[in-house]
């Protein structure tokens, strides 16, 4: 009895050590998340406008710094993140990865991003690279013991579509992803002139949500005819689900009320195939880069057809 109640110090000890290491760790983690939230959030407040135009030319003169936020990345410990932690992470660094790649592109091919000819006239599901496009190839960041290519972080990560990479994905898909991710097009909601934290993202998130159906660029009204940004068409099924269907979802955050009943008339319980030729909807996507120079020249009447539409 006297040698089991020596020992039971020791264990306690352990014990108590082993929990508060863990916890450190965590706050180290979530630490080390915070400040890479920073690193971006420093670059896009001084490279994209309140448009969100991305001046390329800024991003170029500050390649290392982007790169050096990019490689930080190997650093992280996933497992210890929290959920929010994970999702800010995620989609800023999809977003730094993805004008990292466009400059890469631009190099690579010889385009100078001064050259208003050529460089202003990329459109972004043209670009292809080794492998395929820019999304799903040989353009690769790291992220702890991980290399992914654009896809991976939006569908695999965000999105919980890659079975490999379930253990580091987001713990459920949040349709609001849409609004925040941004593909280097003019008609991708914009990227913000701020980095998302894990204490602001599911603010920032609602507030993306609430321009995309308010602001008249991506969802509007023409006559009796819907327009509507074919991010809703490609991701139909993350916003019409078993838990909330499409229409209703997207008039929690629209301010008029008489087009919520119009949204739900259309857009809810339908396939996407069903939704693709319903009567009354009809879609656009301008794939024109997002260069702030680009911007003056923008709406929705002047985007491409659905011709070489963006893979998933």
């Amino acid at each position: 009895m006297l040698k089991r109640a020596r020992l039971a110090i020791p264990l306690y000890v352990l014990f108590n050590f082993l929990s508060c290491g863990a916890s450190y760790a965590q706050d180290t983690n979530n630490k080390l998340a915070s400040n890479l939230a920073a690193m971006w959030d420093a670059l896009v407040i001084k490279h994209v406008d309140a448009r969100g135009g991305v001046s390329y030319l800024g991003f170029a003169a500050d390649r290392d710094k982007l790169h050096a936020y990019l490689d930080k990345h190997r650093q992280v410990d996933l497992a210890s993140l929290s959920e929010d932690s994970k999702k800010a992470l995620y989609i800023n660094l999809y977003n730094g990865f993805m004008i990292a790649a466009i400059l890469r592109y631009s190099k690579e091919n010889k385009i100078n991003i001064n050259d208003t000819k050529a460089f202003l006239r990329l459109r972004i599901n043209k670009l292809k690279v080794k492998g395929g496009n820019i999304w799903n190839a040989s353009y690769k960041t790291r992220l702890a013991g991980h290399e992914l290519n654009l896809d991976a972080i939006e569908h695999g990560l965000l999105r919980r579509q890659d079975k490999k990479l379930a253990a580091i994905a987001v713990k459920k898909l949040d349709p609001r992803i849409h609004m925040a991710v941004n593909c280097a097009a003019i008609s991708c909601p914009r990227l913000r002139k701020r980095a998302y934290f894990a204490h602001n993202v599911d603010k920032m998130l609602d507030e993306n949500m609430r321009e995309f159906v308010n602001a008249g660029k991506q969802l509007f009204f023409k006559g009796n005819t819907l327009h509507l940004n074919k991010i809703l068409l490609w991701y139909y099924q993350d916003f019409d689900n078993d838990k909330h269907r499409a229409g209703d979802y997207l008039s929690r955050y629209l301010d008029d009320g008489t087009a919520n009943k119009a949204l739900s008339r259309l857009l809810n319980k339908r396939s996407k195939i069903a939704l693709r030729f319903a009567r009354g909807v009809s879609f656009f996507y301008d794939w024109q880069i997002n260069d702030r120079r680009n911007f003056s020249q923008h709406s929705p009447s002047s985007s491409e057809s659905g011709k070489n539409e963006r893979k998933q």
